[in-house]
């Protein structure tokens, strides 16, 4: 069980990482005004409803803490050490599978974590996971539910009746979306039973 708390957390640490991350890319101009010109404008006050997310995901500080202090990789030893005397970290202990990527560390994912979560809530982490898990949930519903009504409205408007739209679709400029990997503890490629 505390190894799938673990994995889970790490899962939540990535996704809260990469909502931010990916909140950032749509602030940018580049992309911020086709969503605006071509996706919203035909939906009414979905421009409004996309300024509302964006102030909601700015209320989330939190976010950006995360991110920057275990979303990709664990603290380093300053951004530990409030944390080594927590009672989450005594007794730590090492879960080792058939295989090295099962092995589970539970301090080192404790000490990730503890971080995160004090982000949110200094005073109590279990509350600040509770919040994390309500307000990410919440954002990436809003998030996706704008980008698919917008998406949805311009395809009725511009490929619906173009069955030549919908064969050769019109390419945009976009940033290369990067490959999600796993961290190196997860699967050693060394390993005959990885590959």
């Amino acid at each position: 069980m505390d190894s799938s708390v673990g994995v889970a957390m790490f899962m939540l640490r990535t996704l809260v990482g990469k909502t931010y991350e990916a909140i950032l890319l749509l602030r940018k101009q580049t992309i911020a005004t086709p969503l605006r010109d071509q996706y919203f404008a035909s939906v009414a006050g979905l421009s409004e409803r996309w300024d509302e997310v964006l102030d909601a995901a700015d209320n989330q500080p939190w976010m950006s803490v995360v991110r920057n202090q275990g979303a990709f990789h664990y603290p380093n030893a300053n951004q530990m050490a409030p944390f080594l005397t927590d009672a989450f970290c005594e007794d730590a202990y090492v879960l080792i599978g058939q295989r090295y990527g099962d092995t589970y560390f539970h301090w080192a994912e404790m000490a990730a974590s503890l971080p995160a979560l004090s982000a949110v809530n200094p005073t109590d982490p279990m509350a600040g996971l509770a919040r994390m898990i309500d307000d990410i949930g919440e954002l990436l519903g809003r998030l996706t539910d704008c980008l698919a009504l917008g998406l949805t409205a311009y395809i009725g408007q511009y490929l619906a009746n173009d069955h030549e739209g919908l064969v050769n679709p019109v390419q945009v400029e976009a940033p290369d979306f990067e490959t999600f990997h796993l961290p190196y503890f997860f699967a050693d490629p060394r390993h005959p039973a990885a590959g």
